[in-house]
């Protein structure tokens, strides 16, 4: 993905942050991605919204992290949750 097409709050947050990106896992599926944590928006129906373009600053998002077959996830805005992971060091195993 072209990261133009991408809201503006988040370009400029992943010019400014080398660990944050946007990955594509595969089958159409793409993710913001921070320290091997997985990260999209949910749809009003409970499945993820892989459209990464709809994401903003004040977009509440699943990170998520999959490891020795537990699923491990929380949920927050992009900032905050990038916020937590680094204050308690919680590196993802994804990608």
């Amino acid at each position: 993905m072209q990261t133009e097409k991408l809201h503006k709050d988040i370009k400029d947050l992943i010019e400014t942050n080398k660990d944050l990106s946007v990955f594509h896992s595969g089958g159409g599926c793409e993710h913001l991605a921070y320290k091997g944590w997985l990260i999209n928006a949910e749809e009003e129906n409970g499945d993820f919204d892989y459209d990464v373009t709809k994401i903003n600053l004040n977009t509440f998002l699943t990170f998520g992290d999959y490891q020795d077959d537990i699923n491990y996830f929380f949920s927050s805005t992009l900032e905050e949750g990038m916020k937590l992971i680094d204050k308690y060091n919680m590196k993802g195993a994804q990608y």
